[in-house]
């Protein structure tokens, strides 16, 4: 299954095809972390997101019971696919009731990706192919960043406190049996992904990698749509590579990352140091990007901070596509507009056509046709008068 449909059978509204032959598909996420965000807030980020053009919402929620209003929220007034992660509302339930955020147990990470699969999750991440003997690579790693993944940390612990394998790998049939009942897609938690570009491709990853592959062939044996989460952080001249052999690794099932993020100094500024990175990853493949905002390694972003970072990736994913689609026309459309100073049907054929109207200051007054930054001195305009003038000569 290169190519799936995303769409939870109980929300018949929904139905979004991703992978081979479709378009890179664009992730912005959401979620409520303690004490410092609210539901009608989140809900406001979700709406500026899919209005910037975000193809699905990531909820990464850790309140509850807060969180689970929010996502029957984000079910009923949303028409794009809504992605969950159970581990994390496990995790806060066992917060919200017993004041400790790893005391569950495996029946209750049943019970949850049960709850999010029944109420309308259209994918769940699932974190299948981390291990106790992959945790050990990992803490005896050289890594500077060993672990950068919040739900991989939450299962390190558990194995840790209940001295028992990952539970998901345990409870892996019936987690199967609930998911494909309604029609959810698997998104597999890659939990070595590096949090750092100096880390980069190496070895835990890719080993976590090989891993995912047999719950690949699993998930396509029995009809149920898969992808499989990928890096964060990757530097620029690996990215051809670490594109290449995972989708060779993962047998060219959806593959989706995180940015890439390709500095890591750039704090403050991650929706370009990822927007850049999308922009490669798409180039060579990648299916989904989730977006980076610009304080995505110091802070909760802010309503604006999504739009900025929905409308960044946006651009970048059309950039990276450019070679593997037919996109050219949009760009001939506005470069022909352009040479005529055709101010409205370059308007009309920009990704963000209200920003571009926006920006300049001449747009109400009558009979200008050119922009503000050359006024009569525009280039364009002078020249086709040049072209009129040397066609009358001939």
């Amino acid at each position: 299954m290169k190519k799936i449909i995303i769409g939870n059978k109980n929300r018949p509204n929904v139905q979004l095809s991703a992978g081979l032959g479709e378009p890179t598909r664009i992730l912005s996420s959401i979620g409520l972390s303690p004490g410092v965000t609210n539901i009608e807030t989140e809900l406001k980020k979700a709406r500026i997101a899919v209005e910037a053009g975000a193809d699905i919402i990531n909820d990464d929620s850790v309140v509850e019971p807060d969180g689970s209003k929010l996502r029957k929220l984000l079910y009923s007034e949303f028409s794009v696919p809504v992605n969950t992660e159970p581990i994390f509302s496990t995790s806060a339930q066992a917060f919200y009731e017993r004041q400790n955020i790893l005391d569950f147990d495996e029946s209750d990470l049943l019970s949850t990706i049960k709850q999010h699969s029944e109420e309308g999750s259209d994918i769940l991440t699932l974190h299948f192919a981390y291990s106790r003997k992959l945790a050990e690579k990992m803490a005896n790693s050289n890594r500077i960043i060993p672990l950068t993944s919040r739900g991989g940390a939450i299962i390190t612990r558990y194995m840790i406190e209940h001295g028992e394998e990952n539970p998901y790998q345990k409870l892996r049939g019936k987690i199967l049996d609930i998911v494909k009942k309604n029609n959810v897609t698997i998104s597999l938690g890659t939990v070595l992904r590096p949090g750092s570009i100096v880390d980069g491709f190496d070895n835990l990853f890719i080993e976590e990698l090989i891993e995912q592959r047999k719950f690949i062939k699993e998930c396509w044996d029995l009809g149920i749509g898969v992808m499989v989460e990928g890096a964060g952080h990757i530097p620029l001249e690996q990215m051809q590579n670490y594109m290449s052999i995972s989708k060779k690794i993962i047998m060219d099932a959806p593959y989706r990352s995180l940015g890439p993020t390709l500095c890591d100094c750039g704090a403050g500024y991650d929706h370009i140091t990822g927007a850049i990175g999308a922009a490669v990853a798409s180039m060579y493949g990648c299916d989904f990007i989730t977006c980076t905002t610009k304080g995505e390694h110091v802070g909760l972003p802010r309503l604006k901070d999504v739009e900025e970072a929905v409308k960044a990736f946006k651009i970048a994913v059309y950039i990276g596509r450019s070679g593997k689609t037919s996109r050219y026309h949009l760009d001939r459309k506005i470069s022909e507009a352009r040479n005529l100073c055709l101010k409205e049907k370059i308007w009309k054929n920009s990704l963000f056509s209200n920003d571009v109207q926006s920006l300049d200051p001449q747009l109400n007054k009558n009979n200008i046709k050119t922009c503000s930054v050359c006024g009569p001195y525009c280039a364009l305009k002078i020249n086709l008068n040049n072209i009129r003038s040397m066609k009358k000569l001939e």
